[in-house]
């Protein structure tokens, strides 16, 4: 938040709806973050919530969903859905047609051209964001929570490394990636102190699905049989809950109530 009063205001709303968001006085923040350089007035600090890298949570989860039977095909693109009538029966795929009894689309905006080819309009757009891995040479970890504020957010991984997310504004030679990475590790060196040498060691362009009300699409599209869709943004951190609950609609086939007001129909 770029003032105090925006920082009340946000501590408020959030604990009105439920989470435990605490105020910190600017002597409180110092002690939690000592190595910030010119900490606010207030912050807004919730001890719930945390970061994970999400590459190293999918290849885990990957992992036991082999080890449990799932069988996983690798490096294999989906070319179209296949149908007959009104029933998705499977995908066509660069190595062959699979087939299923379900189809379920988690591929983000890599589903809509899948859509498309069937005259479905998903009301999804891609949000892009730049993402930096750095490294730091200093011996002790100087981010012991998320930090975010109007200029940066940054997230403790590994050892000596931080991810950071930065706004993506276009291609152009100003604001390529790059040279956001390399304003972004000035920012680092401006509000912290004491972190040793920094290391940009990764700088990608996530493509982040967004639904136009930003909220998650989940459940069957109509007209079809056999075809679901789950897709939002923080699919990493809202995954175990919406596994879970999709699971449960396919197998007993019973619409779960919870999942009501996020259906692709509310968009007709």
């Amino acid at each position: 938040m770029s003032s105090e009063s925006e920082t009340e205001q946000f501590i408020k709303t959030h604990n009105q709806a439920g989470f435990n968001v605490q105020p910190l006085t600017k002597k409180q923040l110092i002690k939690k973050v000592p190595q910030l350089r010119n900490p606010p007035e207030l912050a807004a600090f919730t001890m719930n919530e945390g970061a994970v890298d999400p590459l190293h949570v999918i290849k885990i989860l990957l992992q036991q969903a082999q080890n449990m039977g799932v069988k996983y095909s690798e490096n294999n693109e989906v070319i179209a859905l296949l149908r007959k009538g009104n029933q998705i029966i499977g995908v066509k795929t660069a190595q062959g047609d699979l087939y299923s009894d379900y189809v379920i689309l988690t591929a983000g905006t890599g589903a809509l051209p899948l859509l498309s080819a069937q005259q479905i309009d998903l009301p999804l757009y891609a949000s892009p964001s730049i993402l930096l891995k750095t490294t730091y040479t200093a011996n002790n970890v100087f981010l012991p929570c998320i930090i975010s504020t109007p200029e940066m957010e940054l997230r403790h991984l590994a050892q000596n490394e931080i991810i950071a997310a930065e706004d993506y504004i276009d291609n152009s030679d100003e604001h390529h990636p790059e040279h956001i990475a390399q304003r972004a590790k000035e920012t680092f060196y401006d509000n912290f102190t004491d972190i040793g040498k920094l290391t940009i060691t990764q700088v990608s362009v996530g493509e982040r699905p967004m639904p136009k009300d930003e909220m998650p699409i989940v459940g069957p599209v109509s007209p079809f049989q056999g075809l679901y869709i789950v897709t939002m943004h923080a699919a990493v951190t809202l995954s175990p809950l919406l596994c879970e609950l999709v699971a449960q609609e396919l197998i007993h086939q019973k619409a779960n109530p919870m999942l009501t007001p996020y259906r692709l129909s509310r968009f007709i």
